[in-house]
């Protein structure tokens, strides 16, 4: 059997082979739905994504001989490292053959590349950060996932305990039914009894500025308190919002407002990926035409984010915007996915159990030290 080897995928056909490894790997897999690659590319391109602005990341391949096994990132987030004043790197984009010599040697060699720039702990796995999503999916794993949500054979839970890492953060993902959300119009109601002057309103496309800057401003705020936060900065709202244009419906990018003032802010699209498994990855040459035909017939909203000022937090804000799948213009979709709520996150859980929400999927972000012996510690 050859040997081994970990080498960079920053040019040329290792860049290639990192981009095109999930494609390959999940190729007869009848639950993944394969992202679109383009998109794919954008993410990882340091020189144009906003992300990079403020973050170094260095992406390795796992190779025997001719054949790639697998995949890693190694990411230093600066703005969220100034923010937190913590010594933690990240790790993201893994994927890997059912091999622990693989996955070891992968994570080893994010760890070395971790701990060359001063970091203390390796979190992850991100892509690349939390705010674009990552974990790995531990349990649920029949039922295709919805856009942005990972997705991975069972055995990743097995390949990253055996490479050093342990359990950090467990988060759930949630389903609703249309009959779940008519308990979430009575919390609405309350929330607009007991707040004078709240209204709800749709993202303004045509004040797009504005809109982005007021997410900016809500997810600074509102994030302060959850565990690893990750600042955005400006330039990465702005491309978040592009994919808000892109995917999204008006019914469901709301704002709060209390008394004039932003309140709270909900995200949640359609899952397009009902319409882009048909794709396999490609617009061209008829991966549109199917997506398009597809799109009529998705039935389903995946919650991205739910976000509220620390004031407002706790008084059934989050209620008022699960009540805005069950509205006019929005009776195609019957269900809804609320996906990577942390364990134990007090006023979600008690609010999702309020409306007979069902858990259907657990994901699972990792830790492990990077220092050498006597040197670590926990940040």
């Amino acid at each position: 059997m050859p040997e081994l080897e970990i080498v960079p995928a920053d040019t040329g056909r290792a860049r290639r082979e990192f981009l095109e490894l999930p494609y390959q790997l999940y190729a007869r897999d009848p639950v993944w739905v394969a992202p679109l690659i383009g998109d794919q590319k954008r993410m990882l391109n340091r020189r144009k994504h906003p992300f990079y602005q403020h973050a170094e990341i260095q992406t390795f391949l796992a190779r025997r001989g001719r054949e790639c096994t697998g995949r890693i990132a190694a990411i230093v987030d600066r703005l969220a490292a100034e923010d937190s004043g913590r010594r933690v790197g990240n790790f993201g984009f893994f994927e890997s053959v059912d091999d622990v010599e693989t996955a070891s040697r992968l994570v080893d060699g994010a760890r070395a590349w971790l701990r060359e720039r001063g970091m203390h702990l390796m979190r992850g796995p991100v892509n690349p950060s939390y705010n674009y999503g990552g974990s790995v999916l531990v349990e649920g794993f029949t039922d295709p996932p919805a856009i942005g949500v990972p997705y991975n054979p069972p055995y990743y839970d097995r390949l990253l305990t055996r490479s050093g890492l342990h359990a950090f953060k467990d988060f759930q993902g949630f389903r609703l039914s249309r009959d779940d959300l008519q308990k979430a119009q009575t919390l609405a109601g309350r929330f607009g009894a007991a707040s004078s002057g709240a209204r709800l309103r749709p993202f303004d496309r045509a004040n797009w500025e504005r809109e982005v800057q007021l997410i900016h401003e809500l997810h600074s705020r509102g994030f302060t308190r959850n565990f690893d936060f990750a600042p955005l900065s400006l330039d990465e709202v702005r491309e978040i919002s592009r994919d808000i244009k892109r995917y999204g419906d008006e019914h469901f990018v709301q704002f709060c407002e209390v008394e004039g003032r932003a309140a709270g802010l909900v995200i949640a699209l359609p899952d397009w990926n009902q319409a882009l498994r048909l794709a396999h990855g490609r617009l061209f040459p008829l991966g549109w035409w199917r997506i398009w035909r597809a799109s009529r017939a998705i039935n389903r909203i995946r919650i991205f984010l739910v976000l509220m000022a620390p004031e407002w937090q706790g008084t059934g804000l989050a209620g008022a915007f699960l009540s805005l799948v069950d509205q006019p213009g929005a009776k195609q979709y019957t269900d809804v996915d609320a996906t990577w709520v942390v364990e134990g996150h007090p006023i979600m859980f008690r609010l999702l159990a309020m409306l007979g929400a069902r858990s259907i999927r657990r994901y699972r972000v990792y830790e492990g030290d990077v220092a050498g012996p006597g040197v670590g510690g926990r940040a």
